[in-house]
């Protein structure tokens, strides 16, 4: 599918020697009299799988990127329909649902480039570690990748279709470049891991996390939400804010939807083994609930990367940078409503006011499209 030049196959084997010294023998090792070194981790096994992950995320923000592009400048030419009488039809980009539809889509792609970015320069910092013999990065790149790889390209999937569906019937056509880029897209929701299987491995690390907090053990940089206690009831709206103290109270809210999910997880899982099941038949029942972890702790880090690198933008970029970070927030509150209205974290006005938030956002990107 999409992949038309590809001609995937396999290789057998049988009764061939490799001489010793060609064994790639960087991390696993055997000696000449046939004993074998393991790695000093057993992910070092993935290392070039996870240097692809890690660069999937900013290949798929470049999708997205070019089918917001399409459909927005579509949206921009094509006119229809009349808002006041007397008056030209209006540009399709005018209507609010149009926005919805779009607009998030700018503000993901920026998002995973910037969190590719982030997730590349992880990987070189963790090897370069390893090669000294440190590996306490290697966990979190493993988790991260995984999560990534899953939450980005079923994400972006579900955007570069949105784009497509704004073109009308012109985004159906092969000529829009639209179904090309959605069938390269989608296709990273299986090559390189199929994406339900990788969020448990990120859901693997979340739950060594949450037993680690328990203990007050350190916790590493991804995870050490997981011991923060952070506040049960949010204030968000209850209080005049700026928009940068929104974002801090909308990024905590996040932080809280994720540690319950893990923590709640975990307290099921333990619970099931005390009542006699066996680890892996323990674990088997409740993957639904470990993969929606999973997810929602990928959805933190990506969050919380777009949030760095506005915060150490240029200040001619970032209040432009701010706007959208905004809106990808709002929006993504506004989608995981269920999540922060699960323990009342967040009450029913509240998430009212995160909506009117989201469509002020959306009018100040239009206003920005509108005066570039």
């Amino acid at each position: 599918m999409a992949f038309n030049r590809a001609d995937n196959g396999f290789l057998v084997l049988d009764n061939v020697r490799i001489p010793r010294k060609r064994m790639l023998m960087k991390y696993a090792k055997v000696s000449a009299d046939g004993t074998y070194t393991p790695p000093i981790h057993s992910k070092l096994n993935y290392g070039l799988m996870v240097l692809v992950r890690a660069r999937m995320t900013n290949m798929q923000a470049q999708n997205l990127s070019s089918a917001t592009t399409i459909a927005l400048r579509y949206s921009s030419v094509k006119r229809q329909g009349r808002i006041e009488k007397n008056q030209r039809e209006v540009q399709e980009l005018d209507y609010q649902t149009q926005q919805y539809r779009l607009f998030p889509q700018i503000a993901r792609a920026y998002t995973f480039l910037f969190t590719g970015d982030e997730i590349i320069n992880l990987y070189h910092q963790t090897m370069d570690g390893v090669d000294k013999g440190d590996i306490d990065l290697l966990p979190d790149l493993h988790a991260l990748t995984s999560g990534l790889k899953s939450v980005v390209t079923f994400t972006n999937g579900a955007g570069i279709e949105q784009c497509r569906m704004a073109c009308d019937g012109h985004g159906y056509s092969d000529a829009s470049g639209l179904p090309k880029i959605y069938g390269y897209a989608i296709a990273g929701c299986t090559y390189e891991g199929e994406n339900v299987m990788l969020l448990q491995q990120a859901a693997r690390y979340l739950m060594k996390s949450v037993v680690r907090a328990d203990r007050g053990v350190s916790l590493s940089y991804s995870v050490k939400f997981i011991g923060k206690k952070g506040e049960k009831r949010s204030r968000l709206g209850m209080q005049a804010e700026s928009d940068e103290q929104e974002i801090e109270t909308l990024l905590s809210s996040l932080e809280h939807i994720a540690r319950r999910l893990a923590v709640e997880a975990s307290q099921e899982w333990e619970k099931r083994m005390k009542m006699g099941e066996s680890r892996e038949r323990a674990w088997i029942e409740l993957t639904v609930e470990m993969n929606r972890a999973a997810r929602v702790y990928t959805r933190l880090f990506v969050a919380q990367s777009f949030h760095r690198r506005v915060m150490a933008a240029p200040s001619s970029l970032r209040p432009v940078l701010t706007h959208l970070l905004s809106l990808y927030l709002h929006y993504e509150c506004v989608d995981m409503a269920h999540h922060l209205l699960h323990d009342c974290h967040l009450t029913g006005d509240q998430i009212n006011y995160l909506k009117k938030r989201l469509y002020e956002d959306l009018r100040k990107v239009s206003y920005q499209h509108d005066h570039s």
